[in-house]
């Protein structure tokens, strides 16, 4: 049964993916290429700063280093966080139901600690979660499940008690690479049939997960053996 909910921060808890992607695609536009949102979603959404910099100085030449990139970039997004970075629907009552029925809660996100309890506080839920795990405390970034077994770690839990909440096809390869049930809420495109069948559930947004933990729960106490999340 689940015991715990690892939440993705860009993209799945709060609306900001276009406001990172117009920062990357102002920092190439800078050096004379193109960006379409397309690639930016199919081969970069849910990564850290360093590594997709470090990508674009590969893959374009860039002749800058990846502080410089990393730095331009935060700037922008910085710049464009001043006006308000909005929740995503159905997270606050998401959150109020987490709450009230005991379940643990993390963010498992590839952001900077400081950029993302900013952002939590703003809206006054930094404290409605137990852990987080950010791109300061880890060394390999998403497909990879190093965030998501951090956090069920720091949470006390095992992977298959917790359910990640994820809008990227990245972040759905590192839930399932790392043993987790993990539900799809798509931000800007939605996955493909592969993704699609590694999730739990494909959802439209944060507060329909509400009904899915009411039936794992429901299932666990009848004993029903086909669990909704397997």
């Amino acid at each position: 049964m689940i015991q715990a909910v690892l939440f993705d921060l860009d993209g799945t808890l709060i609306d900001s993916e276009l406001v990172y992607y117009e920062a990357y695609r102002t920092v190439l536009a800078s050096h004379g290429h193109d960006f379409p949102l397309a690639e930016y979603l199919r081969a970069y959404s849910g990564r850290p700063i360093r590594t997709i910099i470090a990508d674009f100085i590969e893959v374009y030449g860039l002749t800058l280093t990846v502080d410089e990139g990393t730095a331009l970039v935060e700037e922008a997004e910085l710049a464009a966080r001043a006006a308000g970075v909005p929740l995503k629907p159905g997270a606050i009552e998401l959150l109020d139901h987490l709450r009230s029925h005991g379940y643990r809660t993390a963010i498992a996100t590839s952001s900077r600690k400081d950029r993302a309890l900013d952002i939590l506080e703003s809206h006054g839920i930094a404290r409605d979660f137990d852990a987080g795990v950010f791109s300061d405390d880890i060394r390999r970034g998403k497909p990879d499940p190093e965030v998501f077994l951090l956090a069920a770690s720091r949470l006390g839990a095992p992977p298959e008690e917790c359910l990640v909440l994820e809008d990227s096809t990245m972040g759905i390869e590192a839930a399932r690479a790392g043993g987790f049930p993990v539900v799809c809420l798509p931000d800007k495109t939605t996955p493909d049939e592969a993704h699609r069948a590694m999730t739990a559930a494909v959802l439209g947004s944060l507060d329909e997960v509400i009904g899915l933990l009411d039936a794992d729960r429901a299932s666990a106490r009848t004993g029903d053996r086909e669990q909704p999340l397997p």
